[in-house]
């Protein structure tokens, strides 16, 4: 099993020492690295993001070269997060990118829904980049937070939860899920359930782990270090082994 962390984590880090930083990641069995990369992005959320940790190191030019780096060490990239708001228009850009980097996937993760037409419209805008980004070799992935699990009226009138909508309407050609088990859990869903019912749709697992007073608490400060809170990796990895 090959063992990966997301860079959101360690932005600060990465930016102070990148080399540093990707061999203490070496160091403790870290196979690969997932980058929070600027593709898609508005200049207003880039803006926004550097007042919170600094510029990325993300950006186009600058994961080129820390991607080789990170090959050179032993480990390796295979997808990252990338933003809707521009992403269409970079798509040929984004896409040749991937090919020459060797990147295999590409995750989209809404932090928000204004409404059913609002989901509607991400769902079209999946259904359209799916096609251009899979001729390049790139898979879309969908990683989802607690909202989306939240349940909607639908447009036929049944009450539905996001993700299952998303699931539903996308066929894994356009879509696969990176799924987060610990925002399932704070939203109420067994992640062993939920991984044995859509291992077929499990393209990455996000681990992340929870306090166990984490329903008493706001939701920025419930995570803890994994091994440490509520979260049974056994289980889960038993789940998604039972069916292979």
């Amino acid at each position: 099993m090959k063992i990966g962390i997301n860079s959101m984590s360690t932005i600060r880090q990465m930016n102070e020492d990148f080399e540093e930083t990707i061999q203490r990641l070496k160091d403790c069995g870290c196979d690969m690295i997932e980058p929070m990369s600027d593709w898609g992005a508005s200049k207003k959320t880039l803006e926004f993001f550097e007042k919170l940790t600094g510029k990325s190191g993300w950006d186009p030019e600058n994961a080129k070269k820390r991607i080789q780096y990170i090959r050179s060490h032993g480990m390796d990239v295979k997808g990252m997060f990338v933003f809707d708001e521009c992403l269409e228009e970079q798509l040929p850009a984004l896409g040749e990118f991937c090919r020459e980097n060797q990147i295999s996937y590409v995750v989209l993760s809404f932090m928000d829904y204004t409404g059913i037409d609002d989901i509607y419209e991400k769902m079209d805008m999946i259904r359209r980049i799916a096609p251009t980004l899979k001729s390049y070799g790139v898979t879309v992935c969908l990683h989802n937070h607690d909202h989306d699990s939240h349940k909607v009226t639908d447009r036929d009138g049944k009450e539905k939860a996001i993700l299952d909508m998303f699931i539903h309407h996308l066929s894994p050609e356009e879509m696969m899920l990176e799924t987060d088990t610990g925002w399932l859990i704070y939203a109420g869903i067994d992640p062993v359930k939920y991984v044995s019912e859509h291992q077929d749709r499990i393209a990455v697992l996000h681990f992340k782990d929870l306090c166990r007073d984490f329903g008493k608490k706001d939701r920025n400060d419930i995570f803890v270090a994994c091994g440490q809170g509520v979260t049974d990796y056994k289980a889960i990895l038993q789940a998604l082994a039972s069916e292979n």
